[in-house]
């Protein structure tokens, strides 16, 4: 969904304001983290109610935060190198990424991000979001990068969180728009690890229509004992191509794994 009022929101970081109040009306109600089960850490964060910034160099769009200038660029009489300073760059700025994407409409962010429809989707209650520390910003899409040489900016690389330097962090290729990303952003000179944050309760967990039974079942303990609503998608017979939700009660998901439990009981008795 092409955001309309990306150039006015892209003014206001320019001049170096504050861009929440601007926003505040185009949040969107909910956000979602599309994970899989590749990744241990994803499953392991959600039954720890843990949130990651990653640094941007190990982003799967390796161009995703590098910085550009048009011209050279000088501070102090000495002229950067910016290719060292953009991979310093790209180690340092720590990010959460986000979805507004429709689940039900999201083929591809189900195929790319959550393994080919075998993970799971987390939604995220977006005022929840809000309360933590760094501030939560949506991505610009464009199909030009943004130039740091312009003329109504100043590059403060030293400083933590200069929200100039900031705008490329939140600039991405035109072609990945079907996200409709929202980071939680920060700068961060420390190392180039990620970041560790306690997320909000999810208000929901959806798992893929083609998640493996064990999978299936991990999720259905931790939802059990966080008391989150869980939701089986499945292709909508409609002849579109998208995918419907049916929520499982938590008295299903308990009976699920109750019936997994003894009968994996069972085979492991009988294999002794």
């Amino acid at each position: 969904m092409k955001r309309s009022w990306t150039k006015e929101y892209l003014e206001i970081l320019l001049r170096g304001n504050d861009p929440r109040e601007f926003i505040k009306e185009k949040l969107p109600k909910h956000l979602f983290k599309y994970c899989n089960f590749q990744d241990k850490n994803h499953l392991d964060n959600l039954r720890n109610s843990i949130g990651y910034l990653s640094p941007a160099d190990k982003f799967n769009d390796p161009y995703d935060s590098r910085l550009y200038a048009s011209r050279e660029i000088t501070k102090d009489g000495r002229i950067f190198d910016l290719n060292n300073v953009s991979d310093f760059f790209q180690e340092k700025i720590k990010v959460a990424s986000f979805s507004a994407s429709c689940i039900e409409k999201s083929l591809l962010m189900w195929g790319h991000y959550a393994h080919y429809h075998k993970g799971f989707c987390i939604k995220y209650d977006t005022q929840e979001i809000l309360k933590l520390e760094n501030i939560l910003l949506p991505v610009i899409y464009d199909d030009k990068q943004f130039d740091l040489t312009n003329d109504r900016i100043k590059l403060k690389i030293e400083e933590k969180s200069d929200i100039n330097i900031l705008i490329t962090g939140l600039i991405k290729y035109l072609q990945w728009e079907y996200e409709e990303e929202w980071r939680l952003i920060q700068m961060d000179k420390s190392d180039n690890t990620g970041i560790t944050f306690e997320i909000p309760k999810p208000k929901a967990i959806y798992l893929g229509t083609k998640i493996r039974p064990e999978n299936k079942i991990e999720i259905a303990k931790i939802a059990i004992e966080k008391q989150i609503p869980v939701c089986q998608m499945s292709f909508a017979e409609t002849g579109k191509y998208e995918l419907e939700k049916k929520e499982i009660k938590i008295e299903e998901l308990k009976k699920l794994v109750e019936i997994w439990e003894n009968t994996h009981k069972h085979v492991s008795s009988c294999g002794k």
